[in-house]
């Protein structure tokens, strides 16, 4: 992850809610949290929206100072159950054991959900027994590292809980104790305060446990769903990875121009165009790509005319889909429809 993420928007709106929530919870109104913050309030209704770092940053950093409470990132942690995160959450739960599911997190949940941090699992040194969950940031969160780490930490606990009792493992976070934290006493683990780095230290034999919802097919599906948003967002590949995820959503509504695309890719139409032509590539080569990708599912999942595929993916006649599905494929649409074509 690079410094220039911090522009992009990678939160998830719910998250702007949750803490709006807590810092009304504590006195201070939405409006103050939010003043000289562009911020339209369709945007908080939104499910999938999301915002940037540095605006969440900015939310998250006034919450801290008016509500002057120095273990908020303990309760957004404790507010933040799996089911708070949708399709990531289901993705955890579905997990075979706590290792595949601490594997996923680092792979999927932690991007998506807490960009700027590295999760891994290590032996504990001279502790044969204990294995250590890391958690380190890769970008500079400055004054909000520590909430960072608490919310981080916390939020993991609701995973661990899933194949783990409380009092099985330990939070060890360099933070000092807050002055009023036996108010969280009866709702998190052991946590050793002031320590040498941020982890979590469970026992080895844990990690093989069973997870009670374990699903193979869900999690495949999820982890699916998963590699296509780091693609979008750039976490996953190069710039035509990227381009090909935009395009994989976009038929249903028409495919983006070029200016669209760079747009919500965060670079210019001529950068995006000169990192497409270094892999030999041009936007409207992948364009087509996606049509034709579109066309085959279309034309072997649905009963919709071929006139009706030619208008859905954009073709002002069903002769010039014709015609350009032929190139593709070598078959018409409706050979390949009767099994004729090769994929």
């Amino acid at each position: 992850m690079r410094v220039e993420d911090f522009h992009k928007p990678l939160v998830p709106a719910t998250y702007v809610v949750m803490s709006l929530d807590l810092a009304a919870e504590r006195g201070v109104a939405r409006d103050v949290i939010l003043r000289d913050i562009v911020l339209p309030e369709p945007l908080l209704a939104h499910s999938e929206a999301r915002v940037s770092l540095l605006t969440y940053g900015r939310i998250v950093a006034r919450s801290l100072r008016l509500t002057g409470d120095a273990a908020l990132g303990f309760a957004f942690g404790l507010r933040s159950s799996l089911t708070a995160h949708g399709l990531l959450g289901l993705g955890l739960m579905s997990q075979a054991t706590l290792r595949d599911a601490l594997t996923f997190g680092a792979q999927y949940f932690v991007p998506l959900r807490f960009p700027g941090f590295e999760l891994g699992i290590r032996p504990l040194r001279h502790e044969g027994g204990e294995r250590w969950i890391g958690l380190q940031e890769t970008l500079p969160y400055g004054p909000l590292r520590q909430y960072a780490f608490d919310v981080l930490a916390v939020g993991f606990t609701h995973v661990l809980e899933l194949a783990l009792g409380r009092d099985e493992y330990t939070l060890c976070l360099q933070r000092p104790e807050p002055a009023d934290f036996a108010r969280f006493a009866g709702q998190l683990p052991t946590i050793r305060f002031d320590s040498e780095v941020n982890r979590i230290r469970v026992p080895a034999e844990a990690l093989e446990r069973p997870l009670p919802a374990a699903n193979a097919m869900t999690a495949q599906l999820v982890r699916q769903q998963c590699d296509h948003d780091l693609a979008l967002l750039g976490f996953r590949g190069d710039e035509p990875a990227r381009v090909r995820a935009l395009l994989y959503d976009s038929g249903s509504e028409g495919y983006p121009g070029v200016e669209q695309a760079a747009a919500r890719l965060f670079m210019s139409v001529r950068t995006l165009k000169r990192r497409l032509h270094q892999h030999g590539l041009s936007y409207r080569v992948l364009v087509q790509e996606a049509r034709f990708r579109k066309s085959q599912r279309m034309l072997r999942n649905t009963d919709l005319s071929v006139g009706e595929i030619a208008t859905r993916l954009g073709y002002r006649s069903p002769a010039n889909f014709t015609r350009a599905f032929r190139n593709w494929a070598g078959v018409s649409p409706g050979a390949y429809r009767k099994g004729d074509g090769a994929d």
